[in-house]
């Protein structure tokens, strides 16, 4: 009958000693959800804010767009049309193309378009009218993008 208890005793500490292993790692697990549930709202809250921002900026850009190409109108600098410009963007985009050499700014829209494409276009382009090439200025610091678009004045081409 000792045999017994002993037997019964240590098969109710193994159990014991279960249930509580069960618990502490349930507990470490529910502490590990809620810290990831925690993580996943930040990171929506963060992706709800760049959703904002990015809306705000194709926004201005659209509206910059179109102050660009009602300057052209306005004053009579050929600039691409709308499905020559979709035509050469979706190009860029398709074929990953890095750097483009553009002869002729003009206002700097089509070099604006492409530079629009991604952060990795670089245009290098090349205006030799003085009054085009202030404007393109103008018009590629209005966009942020003096980093990517290299404008070069040369009134001898």
């Amino acid at each position: 009958m000792g045999r017994f208890r002993y037997r019964m005793q240590n098969i109710l500490n193994i159990k014991e000693k279960l249930e509580t292993q069960a618990k502490n790692d349930f507990a470490a697990a529910n502490l590990e959800l809620l810290e990831e549930q925690d993580k996943l709202a930040r990171m929506l809250e963060h992706n709800k804010q760049l959703e904002e921002e990015s809306k705000t900026l194709r926004l201005k850009e659209s509206l910059s767009i179109k102050e660009i190409k009602d300057y052209a109108i306005e004053n009579n600098v050929p600039i691409m049309e709308d499905s020559g410009i979709d035509f050469l963007t979706t190009f860029i985009i398709k074929k990953q193309i890095k750097n483009i050499l553009e002869v002729g700014t003009a206002i700097g829209y089509s070099a604006i378009m492409m530079a629009l494409t991604s952060n990795d276009v670089h245009i290098t382009t090349i205006e030799r009218d003085e009054t085009r090439y202030m404007e393109a200025l103008k018009n590629i610091k209005k966009f942020n993008l003096e980093d990517r678009i290299t404008l070069i004045f040369i009134d001898h081409i």
